[in-house]
């Protein structure tokens, strides 16, 4: 018997459909709404078994398992969100980008605030 049972609302369906219809985002999102589409055990949903979900999408039963356990114990809601060390990691990125792009210096804060002046 499974651990952590995925029923997603009409509403958290709806959205995950959308980022499958759309597709305008990163890869692993779009693979994670698959996976927990098939995944879903509520009135509309598919009720996959986590085999025929790893064979379809070509993933591993612990992404299957994590992505379930994530739905239930943190919420729909973080689902899609990047821990905080790798949002880090990705804006240090960025500012050694735009040093080599512009060949001076960038501070670390003012990038901060440019993108998430620019995200908001």
């Amino acid at each position: 018997m499974k651990q952590y049972i995925v029923e997603l609302t009409s509403e958290e369906r709806y959205q995950l459909q959308q980022i499958v219809t759309k597709g305008n985002t990163i890869g692993y999102r779009i693979k994670y709404a698959h996976i927990l589409l098939k995944a879903d055990q509520g009135k509309d949903g598919l009720g996959w078994s986590d085999p025929k979900i790893t064979e379809a999408f070509e993933c591993n039963v612990s992404t299957v398992y994590r992505l379930r356990k994530r739905l239930v114990e943190d919420g729909f809601s973080t689902l899609f969100s990047l821990p905080d060390n790798i949002q880090v990691c990705i804006i240090k990125a960025v500012v050694r980008s735009l040093r080599e792009l512009h060949k001076q210096e960038v501070s670390l804060r003012n990038c901060k605030q440019f993108l998430y002046c620019k995200s908001a």
